[in-house]
């Protein structure tokens, strides 16, 4: 599963998706933590919270914009790359 999230992330970066990579980095984030390597899962946690809070910024609307930060799956990344920031 952890190659399959490694995968998906370099293929939404190369073809530069936002929507996939923001998923795939809070995938390989949590992966990473349920095998016991916070300090691996970091960098991932990061990369999902920074893309979803740039997709954010772009979203033509407030009320968009509170949609998308507020749907439960964003949230749970949120949630995971706080977690992991704070150890």
């Amino acid at each position: 599963m952890q190659c399959s999230a490694l995968v998906y992330g370099r293929i939404a970066r190369e073809i530069a998706y936002p929507t996939l990579i923001w998923q795939a980095a809070d995938l390989l984030a949590s992966i990473r933590a349920q095998l016991g390597k916070g300090d691996e899962a970091g960098a991932p946690a990061r990369l999902a919270a920074e893309t979803i809070e740039g997709l954010a910024a772009r979203a033509p609307d407030l009320a968009l914009r509170r949609s998308f930060m507020n749907w439960p799956r964003v949230q749970a990344a949120l949630e995971t790359a706080e977690r992991l920031r704070r150890g």
